[in-house]
C-alpha cells in the first residue's frame, strides 16, 4: 500500500535539462522506459547488451549485463510494469519476452518462438485492465498478450482487420481498461479490449508514414500520441473513440521529431526529443504546445527513445544514441504526493492503479 504524503513542491521557476553520463557509447542503445516499484527507472535494451537502470535518488546509471542470455541487435522496444512488480519488455527481434525483476535485478528471457518467430514483431508494451501486459503489433499480424501470473504468451490474430507492416508504435492503457495503439503507418488507431480480446481500428482521417512514436494517458482521460513525422500531436478520446490531430507545424516541423511521451505531475505531456532540438510539452488543458530548447546540452539526432515520470516529478528519457540519460525538470505544482513506489499512480492509470496497489494483479 502506498501512503500519500503531501510534501512541498520544489522552488523551480523555469524548466531545465541535464544529461547524466552513462559511461557507455554506441548508437540505438535503449528503446523504452518504465518506473519500478522501488523508484528506479529501467530501460529496455535495444542494441545494448544489458538492461539500463537509472536511480533518480542519486542520478546514478548502471548497466546490468544480459549478454549470456541474449546479445542480438534490435532486441526489445517498450517496457511496462507488470502487476507483480516485474518489468516486461516487448520483443521486436528477440524470440522471447524480456522480464526484469527489480527485487534481485535478474533478467529472464521467456521463449515465444512456438507462437511467433519472425523479426520486427512488436513495439511497445502496456498493462491491460485485467493485469495482463499487451504488446503493440508492428509487423506481427496479432496483438501480443503476456500473462505475468503464469508467464504465458498468446497471440490474438488481427489480420482480418489490418495486415500491413509497420502498423503501430505506441501503447497506452485507457481509463476503461482498453489498450490503445498509436498509428505508425496504419491509418487508424488500434484499440484492444482485454475483456473479450477484441481488436478494432478507428480511422484517423490522416494518411502518411511514420506518424507517431509513443502514447500515454493524459490526466483528462485522453490518450496522447508523440509526433514523429506527423505535423501535429495525436489525441484519442476513449469516451467516444474520436481522434484529433492538433497542428504544431508553426512550432516544429520535419521528420523524427519525438520518441515517446510521459505524463508530468503538472498534468502536461512531455515528449522525448529524437531529432527535435528541444523537449516537447503539450498542455491538455488548452491543447497548446511548446518546445523547450536543449541545444546547448545536446544537439545530435536520435537522442532519446523512452520517457517516464519519476517520484521527484522529473521526467527521465532513455538514451537511444545519446551517451547520457536525459533528465527534464519543470516548475512543480505547489504540492505533490510523495508516492515514489507506485508507478501506475504516478502515471494516472486509474483502474490499473487500484488493482496493483490492492494486490489484485498478483497471482494468489
Amino acid at each position: 500500500m502506498c501512503a500519500a504524503v503531501i510534501v512541498a513542491g520544489a522552488a523551480e521557476t523555469a524548466s531545465s535539462f541535464q544529461l547524466v553520463d552513462t559511461g557507455i557509447t554506441g548508437i540505438y542503445k535503449f528503446n523504452g522506459a518504465a518506473l519500478t516499484g522501488d523508484g528506479r527507472v529501467v530501460f529496455a535494451p535495444y542494441n545494448a547488451d544489458g538492461v539500463g537502470v537509472f536511480d533518480p535518488t542519486n542520478d546514478i546509471f548502471t548497466l546490468l549485463d544480459i549478454s549470456a542470455k541474449i546479445s542480438m541487435g534490435a532486441k526489445f522496444v517498450g517496457a511496462a510494469l507488470a502487476g507483480d512488480g516485474r518489468v516486461v519488455f516487448a520483443p521486436e527481434n528477440a524470440d522471447g519476452v524480456g522480464v526484469f525483476d527489480p527485487r534481485d535485478d535478474s533478467f529472464t528471457l521467456l521463449d515465444i518462438s512456438a507462437k511467433i518467430s519472425s523479426d520486427i514483431k512488436f513495439l511497445f508494451a502496456a498493462p491491460a485492465g485485467d493485469c495482463r501486459v499487451v504488446f503493440g503489433p508492428f509487423n506481427a499480424d496479432g496483438v501480443g498478450v503476456f500473462d505475468p501470473t503464469n508467464d504465458s504468451f498468446s497471440l490474438v490474430d488481427i489480420s482480418a482487420t489490418i495486415s500491413t507492416d509497420l502498423k503501430f508504435a505506441g501503447a497506452a492503457l485507457t481509463g476503461d481498461g482498453r489498450v490503445v495503439f498509436a498509428p505508425y503507418n496504419a491509418d487508424g488507431v488500434g484499440v484492444f479490449d482485454p475483456t473479450n480480446d477484441n481488436f478494432t481500428l478507428v480511422d484517423t482521417g490522416i494518411t502518411g508514414t511514420y506518424k507517431f512514436w509513443g502514447a500515454a494517458l493524459a490526466g483528462d482521460g485522453r490518450v496522447v500520441f508523440a509526433p514523429r513525422n506527423a505535423n501535429g500531436v495525436g489525441v484519442f478520446d476513449p469516451r467516444d473513440d474520436n481522434f484529433t490531430l492538433l497542428d504544431i507545424s508553426n512550432t516544429i516541423s520535419g521528420p523524427n521529431k519525438f520518441r515517446e511521451v510521459a505524463l508530468a505531475l503538472d498534468g502536461r505531456m512531455v515528449f522525448a526529443p529524437d531529432a527535435a532540438a528541444g523537449v516537447g510539452v503539450f498542455d491538455p488543458t488548452n491543447d497548446s504546445f511548446t518546445l523547450v530548447n536543449i541545444g546547448d546540452t545536446i544537439s545530435m539526432d536520435h537522442k532519446f527513445s523512452g520517457a517516464t515520470l519519476v517520484g521527484d516529478g522529473r521526467i527521465v528519457f532513455a538514451p537511444f544514441s545519446a551517451d547520457g540519460v536525459g533528465v527534464y525538470s519543470y516548475p512543480l505544482p505547489p504540492a505533490l504526493p510523495n508516492c515514489t513506489s507506485c508507478e501506475a499512480k504516478l502515471h494516472g492509470y486509474g483502474l490499473i492503479v487500484d488493482r496493483i496497489v490492492k494486490g489484485e494483479c498478483v497471482e494468489g
